[in-house]
């Protein structure tokens, strides 16, 4: 297990700006900014490794749900630590994160939902944030589901986990009584009141408009280090 997961972050930045390893534009900007961000003294915002490193820690103590896989734990890629340790590592000095918006683009079968998912159960469990309300939103009960049943099942594998942690898996919510924080799928909009720590939006491109969008960005406004993907 690898403990210091923001070295494998750097150094898949500088591979992509180096020209070893082929990328795209967008890519080889985002990698850029990254890396602007570590030398730059004079900017707002910095690498914390212990928050990034956290995240991608639990990351791997999840298990895969399905296909030649299933039962083994993961073991993220560079790519998707990069993800995580821009998303949950890049901070300023009130502990305020830098994005709070992530749009994600992976080819199909390449680990997209069991991602979102991980990222799902950090934010709705393991971040910190009393009453956390995570939402994973689609326009079809099918399509909803895409990101909730890959977490439903890391977490049903993890039998210590949930106990320790007092995290409870139901049918259509994971939830946790002590600080009041569920995840959940939902079709179309969430109810009006919704406090969104977290907004999941699978297959974005599938969207007939942007109500979801919208409806769970308003709704996350409300917390500090709310997060859209």
């Amino acid at each position: 297990m690898n403990l210091q997961f923001h070295t494998v972050a750097i150094a898949y930045a500088k591979g992509i700006t180096s020209g070893q390893t082929l990328a795209s534009l967008k890519v080889k900007q985002s990698c850029q900014r990254f890396l602007n961000d570590l030398i730059n003294t004079t900017s707002r915002w910095f690498l914390v490794p212990e928050l990034s490193n956290e995240v991608c820690r639990v990351a791997e103590l999840m298990r895969h749900e399905k296909g030649k896989l299933q039962g083994e734990r993961f073991r993220l890629e560079p790519w998707q630590v990069f993800i995580l340790t821009n998303i949950f590592g890049m901070v300023d000095e009130t502990g305020t994160r830098k994005y709070r918006e992530a749009f994600i683009l992976v080819p199909r079968g390449n680990g997209k939902s069991p991602l979102a998912a991980i990222i799902a159960i950090w934010m709705a469990f393991f971040d910190g944030e009393p009453g956390s309300e995570v939402y994973c939103g689609a326009g079809s009960e099918a399509q909803a589901y895409e990101v909730f049943r890959p977490a439903k099942a890391m977490l049903e594998q993890e039998p210590e986990l949930l106990k320790r942690y007092g995290i409870t898996v139901a049918a259509k919510s994971i939830y946790q009584t002590s600080t009041r924080s569920r995840f959940k799928p939902v079709i179309r909009n969430p109810k009006d009141g919704a406090s969104v720590y977290c907004g999941i939006l699978d297959e974005w491109h599938e969207a007939l408009d942007a109500g979801q969008y919208d409806c769970f960005k308003t709704g996350a406004s409300k917390r500090k280090n709310s997060l859209m993907l």
